[in-house]
């Protein structure tokens, strides 16, 4: 994995001193993104990290994907635990101008590497999480097992080939970050990551617009415009260091808890995106892989309401809206 580091030249952060202390592979990596209001959003992130905001907007984001190949430095990936679902919801931020990522919350589908993560401080949580593919649309299903009320329900297909974005696009602010942000007594950690520039592809993504609302902060909603699909990556991480001087903090007691851009606006800066919600049964899939639903309402990117014929692969009707995006 070292050879990561011959790759610098597009990172927006400087790239950690010392070893890095742990790789892990993503693969199907699925994103929606979702234009908040700051100052709603800024109540919910801490005082010590700035909100990063897009041509005046704020962005929260929700990543599904694999992860795979999780090893610690000069450690033989460990049987079981290597691979798992994982899925987070992400706000962007700055720290000495420095962009990075802060997360609300990172769920993930087995419990020893959720009790690890905590060690570093992220807000990890054990979830019941399902994936499967089915006539060429991958469905993606999340209950945290300890809060009900975070959930997440989806399917999604490709549409395109990935590939980089450009500088100064809304895709490249979202995705170039190389700092997880957190506070901890007050004061401002990171953790460094590296992996080479993100390849994006256009993506189709249905999804129940309630499960989005439950993994948002506080009892804030939103609607989707945007989504990215990205095949996948190999990630480098880089120990937990203090914000205040880049030294590393060294956590004597683990930290747990219990068991735990309007659609015009943004379209010249982002590639072809689609994205649909609809209210599905969630129960009815985590016991049948089945979603029924019927009538489909469009929403285009110049926001004309029309409908959409019935489709007779689904048996029940259910609500459901579509932005389209162009660039």
């Amino acid at each position: 994995m070292n050879e990561l580091l011959n790759y610098t030249a597009h990172r927006t952060a400087p790239l950690p001193a010392g070893p890095w202390m742990m790789h892990q592979t993503w693969e199907e990596v699925v994103t929606i993104h979702i234009p908040v209001d700051p100052e709603e959003l800024s109540r919910h992130v801490p005082d010590e990290l700035e909100l990063d905001l897009y041509e005046g907007k704020a962005w929260i984001s929700i990543f599904p994907f694999n992860v795979k190949n999780l090893r610690f430095r000069n450690i033989p990936r460990f049987p079981y635990i290597h691979k798992f679902l994982e899925l987070n919801t992400r706000t962007y931020v700055k720290h000495k101008g420095i962009p990075g990522v802060y997360f609300f919350s990172l769920d993930a589908e087995k419990v020893i590497p959720v009790l690890g993560a905590r060690t570093a401080t992220l807000p990890y949580y054990k979830a019941k999480m399902k994936r499967k593919r089915e006539n060429g649309w991958t469905y993606f299903y999340s209950r945290r097992q300890h809060d009900t009320k975070a959930w997440f329900d989806g399917r999604y297909k490709v549409l395109s080939s990935a590939a980089p974005s450009e500088e100064g696009t809304l895709d490249h602010w979202l995705f170039e970050r190389y700092r997880l942000y957190k506070t901890l007594g007050g004061k401002v950690m990171h953790i460094g990551i590296h992996h080479l520039k993100w390849k994006l592809a256009d993506v189709s993504v249905d999804y129940d617009p309630d499960a989005v609302n439950s993994l948002l902060p506080g009892d804030m909603t939103g609607t989707p415009v945007i989504a990215h699909y990205s095949p996948g990556l190999d990630v480098l991480f880089w120990p937990p260091y203090s914000g205040m001087n880049d030294s590393m903090v060294v956590l004597t007691e683990p930290r747990f808890s219990v068991m735990d851009e309007t659609a015009s606006s943004i379209s010249a800066s982002s590639s072809s995106k689609v994205i649909s919600c609809s209210s599905w049964l969630t129960d009815s899939w985590v016991d049948a892989f089945s979603f029924k639903f019927s009538r489909t309402a469009l929403l285009s990117s110049t926001f004309t309401n029309t409908s959409a014929d019935d489709s007779a692969k689904f048996d029940k009707s259910s609500p459901s809206s579509e932005v389209s995006k162009s660039s």
